[in-house]
């Protein structure tokens, strides 16, 4: 994929171009997101745009506008979509979704939120994942433009599925990181020991990438949960233990969190804690393989001390 500035702009004009809106477009680049490139767009009738450019193909497009559809039906607040799609420019196809623009500080940028902020912030965020886990979807893991999978149990998919992924990170550490292989392999057995106890309850949607850089907000409120590609189907845990790894717990604590959704809800969540626990092992054992695939760079040190720390029970 072309990822000159320029060529990106003409990706851009193109995608806005098939929407019909009007020339001249005032075009700026968002300095947001690993796995695509996101332009605040304005046009001649002054509407402005989301514009996101997927640097891998194929993307997940078809998946994610089903999903935020799905979603804004059962209220949560997300951008219309306005386009989503393939553009071809000079003979290269690029995968794009065209949404609107919405004003708002991403959850991640406010920093330490404390008080009675913190708490309002922290019901938002509980509401907001209760709607999306109300929504019924058919199979596990990631989800296709039907909002169905192939993985008919849990267990199948966060243990079977995960496997390759393994295979390809333990391939990767022997040769960079060989402190990391009995890690990786305890982790595989980790997995594999818990299958018996992992639930077997109706796959819901789960946003896949529920962090606070995908939320903005207004004041106390959530205005727009954004970046839908990573949907799946699976149990509430997923998305707490994908906010434990990414560090969601610094902006508001995922207990605090699972203890206002329990409220909000009215679901147990019994095992919930041991749950997220393993969805960070799960996602730590695939980290090595996504950094390959995309090209990221990662700490293996860091990794490394993240799972250590999760196959010990210890706090993140």
């Amino acid at each position: 994929m072309a990822s000159s500035a320029s060529a990106l702009v003409d990706v851009v004009g193109a995608a806005l171009d098939r929407l019909g809106a009007p020339r001249p477009f005032a075009t700026n680049a968002v300095p947001v997101g690993a796995s695509n490139t996101v332009f605040r767009v304005e046009d001649a009738n002054a509407m402005v745009h989301a514009v996101r450019i997927s640097r891998h193909n194929p993307g997940r497009l078809a998946a994610e506008r089903r999903a935020m559809a799905a979603a804004a039906a059962g209220g949560v607040p997300v951008p219309a979509v306005r386009f989503a799609g393939d553009v071809d420019v000079e003979d290269e196809l690029h995968t794009v979704l065209v949404s609107e623009w919405i004003d708002g500080t991403r959850l991640g940028d406010l920093g330490a939120v404390d008080g009675d902020r913190r708490s309002e912030l922290t019901d938002a965020a509980a509401s907001v994942l209760a709607a999306i886990h109300s929504i019924e979807v058919s199979g596990y893991g990631n989800l296709d433009a039907d909002l169905t999978s192939a993985w008919l149990t849990f267990a199948a998919w966060f243990v079977d599925a995960g496997r390759s992924d393994l295979e390809t990170s333990l391939a990767v550490a022997a040769s960079s990181a060989p402190d990391l292989v009995p890690l990786l392999t305890r982790a595989g057995a980790t997995l594999e020991a818990a299958r018996p106890s992992l639930p077997d309850e109706p796959p819901h949607l789960a946003h896949g990438d529920f962090s606070p850089n995908n939320l903005l907000v207004v004041g106390s409120r959530i205005v727009a949960v954004l970046d839908w590609e990573s949907v799946k189907g699976g149990p509430a845990a997923l998305d707490f233990g994908w906010w434990d790894f990414v560090g969601g717990a610094a902006v508001l604590p995922t207990d605090d969190l699972v203890r206002a959704y329990r409220a909000i809800s009215g679901q147990t969540l019994d095992g919930v804690e041991e749950l997220r626990r393993l969805v960070r092992i799960r996602v730590l054992i695939g980290h090595l393989a996504w950094c390959v695939r995309t090209g990221t760079r990662e700490s293996e040190v860091s990794l490394a001390a993240e799972l250590a720390a999760a196959l010990e029970r210890r706090p993140i």
